[in-house]
């Protein structure tokens, strides 16, 4: 029909964790939406910027549990829209993530979770987007708190999920 959809129509499914080692603070975290069918990208990106579960500053462990209000990652909420995205190839974003990875010595049991939870559904994707650099006017108090933060959404439209992609370290 054309019309916006919210937040309402976008159903969060779950959480993933890959921890870089026992000696960081560094992860990869995905969480999993669905029922974005029909909706293009920009109405899927702003659905999930209004999004409960996308409230998350991702400053401690656990962050993920409780309502960040106004902040996402290191950046202030009123600050995002869906034009804070740009797409992406999946070769890039594939890269992004296996160049972060090789950064740590991520232990052994960790490789199946990177190529199960983060991977694969980057390659599932009939879309990817790259959350841009929004500048230092567009965080909030506690972004110094982050390390290195970098975010990926990827569309799957055949199955109706969304898959955020958050590599970063606190």
């Amino acid at each position: 029909e054309g019309h916006m959809r919210g937040p309402e129509h976008l159903h969060f499914v779950g959480r993933t964790q890959v921890d870089m080692g026992l000696d960081s603070y560094h992860y990869i975290a995905t969480k999993v939406f669905h029922g974005h069918t029909g909706q293009d990208d920009t109405e899927v990106l702003a659905a999930l910027i209004q999004h409960r579960q996308f409230r998350d500053d991702y400053v401690g462990y656990g962050s993920w549990e409780a309502d960040s209000l106004d902040k996402h990652g290191p950046y202030s909420l009123a600050r995002m829209s869906p034009n804070s995205f740009r797409p992406v190839r999946e070769a890039r974003a594939t890269r992004l993530v296996r160049a972060y990875a090789a950064r740590f010595e991520m232990p052994d049991d960790e490789g199946e979770a990177l190529e199960d939870a983060v991977l694969a559904p980057i390659r599932r994707a009939t879309s990817i987007h790259r959350l841009r650099r929004l500048g230092e006017d567009a965080r909030h108090e506690l972004a110094y708190c982050l390390d290195d933060f970098h975010e990926l959404v990827a569309l799957d439209r055949q199955n109706g999920h969304a898959t955020l992609v958050i590599l970063c370290g606190d």
